[in-house]
């Protein structure tokens, strides 16, 4: 399906809207918590790295949020009907941020340092303490708990259809609201893979993932996705490589790069091998005992070191993160034959 600006310039307005920036507001919001989400990804032009998964959540259960919350502000400005609401959903599918809020796991966390969300519009607070809530049992809470917990260590992408969910009210309800549904809006992120799943707001689903994560309950594949990705811009930057927004602030190729941009894997060449460059870096940036816990979690996520991480998993990895478009080359030389 195409879908092109100029269709909103078609769409009437609102008389309300031409005096309250609060669309305005919540559109701005919304870019900066989906833009703040999509700069994790490598081959995003201004891509940050995230140690971190919790900021990467606080990223993600902003912008479901927001992004509920504009669609419901807008809704109410045009006064749609229940019914007209329900066509909409039959056709897209859900949103994360239309599910219901787990009583006393509804309060938005705190966003991340790179997103100010201390000056939002009076609808925000206003739709959420409206939105629609449920009570569960202590059973009930119990079997949310341990459906997210198999889901969450499972990683992005499990199935989740062996999931029992039919005794909570509201579970049925939405699932028969969107039973009709023809066009579904694949989710974006973890957070709302889990959220459609459980058919929970993303707020309560991270607010229990909070709480799992205290108990020790870890998600080992976006932890490894981290981790690879962390390990593979040290290696990009070692070459010499600069992402877009890099090049464009003028930043200067690091000192510590390789100045004809070739690093050998394997010893023997008189020059330090990558594996033994990325070691330096980690150490200049987390010092010695940073390195001891970043190849022992390497170790666990993946069973290699970073030796064998680099010769084996680096590249066929960079490949496909970059859609056969490789930044960086694996060169290797044939043996000589006897003539």
């Amino acid at each position: 399906m195409t879908f092109r600006f100029g269709y909103l310039l078609n769409v009437p307005l609102p008389a309300k809207f031409k005096n309250d920036d609060t669309l305005r507001a919540l559109g701005k919001w919304c870019v900066g918590a989906t833009q703040l989400s999509l700069s994790t990804q490598i081959t995003a032009p201004e891509f940050v790295v995230v140690k971190d998964i919790d900021d990467l959540a606080k990223a993600e259960v902003a912008r479901h949020t927001l992004e509920a919350v504009s669609e419901q502000f807008c809704q109410d400005s045009y006064e749609l009907e229940t019914s007209d609401r329900q066509l909409v959903l039959s056709e897209t599918g859900v949103p994360a941020g239309h599910f219901p809020l787990i009583a006393d796991y509804d309060v938005l966390p705190d966003p991340p340092d790179d997103l100010d969300l201390s000056l939002l519009p009076w609808a925000v607070p206003d739709i959420l303490a409206r939105h629609a809530r449920i009570n569960p049992t202590a059973e009930e809470l119990a079997h949310i708990r341990v459906s997210l917990q198999a889901l969450y260590e499972a990683g992005p992408g499990a199935n989740g259809d062996n999931l029992d969910l039919e005794e909570l009210d509201h579970y049925a309800d939405e699932e028969e609201n969107a039973s009709g549904a023809h066009i579904p809006i694949p989710t974006e992120t973890f957070l709302e893979e889990l959220s459609v799943k459980l058919q929970i707001h993303p707020i309560s689903v991270y607010r229990l993932l909070e709480e799992l994560r205290a108990e020790g309950v870890r998600c080992k594949p976006e932890e490894r996705r981290l981790l690879e990705d962390r390990l593979s811009v040290l290696v990009l930057r070692l070459l010499g490589h600069r992402w877009p927004k890099q090049i464009e602030a003028g930043e200067p190729v690091p000192a510590w790069a390789d100045r004809d941009g070739v690093i050998p894997l394997m010893p023997g060449s008189g020059e330090t091998t990558v594996a033994e460059r990325l070691r330096e870096r980690l150490r200049a940036g987390e010092g010695a005992l940073g390195v001891q816990r970043t190849e022992a979690l390497l170790h666990e996520l993946t069973g290699r070191t970073v030796d064998e991480w680099l010769r084996r998993d680096f590249f066929p990895r960079h490949m496909r993160q970059f859609k056969y478009r490789p930044i960086a080359w694996h060169l290797a030389s044939r043996p000589e034959t006897p003539s």
